[in-house]
């Protein structure tokens, strides 16, 4: 009987979060603009956009104005927050669909969430040791992981850049969201960045939470695009291997800035190397992901069909 009861659970909790986030109009009947003198309906004036609530200073419209500031007068980090931990993968699909008001603009929300891990960090006494390091070449990289650790918006940036491409490659052919652009891509790597720092914060104080970064990368793709277990779990490991790749090509590309040679013509030919060596593995890893992502989707349309 409990095992049903789960069942059952499990399954209205999943359509839940799938649902489209409902919008009411907060008052009936006709309202007075007091920026313009416009009377309308619902909860904006037609003519100059204001809220109908907004009139007299109150306390509540100081806390509004100050959740403003971070918010892009959208809807609050909290609400959001809430949402992206709830059932990532259809919050970002949402927006991306063009759903822009569920949510704090995601840049917004990366920084506002990097300040309250800063904040947080300090009140608890969390402090992050600087690496060191006597080897001359592996300084460029140590000064790197440092301020990256400093610096943790700018770190989930990077990451951002890294994985957006691979991504775009790989979930190119995806049941929910084909044909997804770069600039949709990178704002999926925003929301999850912010949700991955999220992570980072709960392990700063209860560190196995820190596993929640791959659980979520898993759960958000997977509701996001569509495929079942296997085809999220090995497209996710086949980004991921591009981006270890890419961060390891950083630390050798590093040390090889630091190489001391007189020889122009050296230089220039350890640069093409190093060049050929990053790009031809990417390369060849994602267009074997797109290529049979793209097989994939052509064989079941044909099925469809059929």
């Amino acid at each position: 009987m409990t095992v049903m009861k789960l069942k059952e659970f499990r399954r209205r909790f999943r359509t839940w979060q799938g649902k489209s986030i409902k919008y009411y109009v907060k008052d009936e009947g006709i309202h007075h603009c007091a920026n313009c003198g416009h009377d309308f309906e619902g909860n904006f004036c037609p003519l100059c956009g204001q809220s109908m609530g907004d009139g007299r200073i109150t306390w509540k419209s100081l806390i509004s104005s100050f959740i403003n500031i971070w918010t892009g007068n959208s809807r609050s980090m909290p609400y959001t927050v809430y949402q992206l931990m709830i059932r990532p993968g259809h919050f970002i699909g949402k927006y991306i669909s063009g759903h822009r008001q569920i949510s704090t603009p995601p840049l917004n929300l990366l920084f506002g969430i990097a300040v309250i891990y800063a904040l947080t960090n300090y009140l608890l006494g969390v402090k992050s040791e600087p690496l060191t390091g006597t080897d001359d070449s592996l300084r460029v990289f140590i000064t790197a992981i440092n301020w990256l650790k400093d610096n943790p918006a700018w770190g989930a940036i990077a990451m951002t850049i890294t994985l957006t491409f691979p991504t775009w490659f790989l979930f190119r052919f995806s049941p929910r969201h084909p044909q997804h652009t770069i600039p949709e891509g990178a704002t999926i790597q925003i929301f999850m960045s912010s949700l991955m720092l999220i992570c980072i914060l709960l392990g700063n104080i209860f560190p196995i939470l820190i596993l929640l970064i791959p659980f979520y990368y898993y759960i958000a793709y997977r509701q996001l695009f569509g495929y079942n277990f296997w085809g999220t779990s090995w497209r996710l490991f086949l980004g991921f291997s591009v981006w270890a790749y890419v961060i390891l090509m950083f630390v050798v590309g590093s040390i090889l800035l630091l190489i001391h040679d007189s020889s122009v013509m050296r230089i220039i030919l350890t640069a093409i190397l190093y060049i050929i060596v990053l790009v031809t593995p990417i390369a060849l890893v994602l267009s074997i992901g797109y290529w049979i992502s793209k097989r994939s989707r052509k064989k079941t349309r044909s099925n469809a069909k059929e």
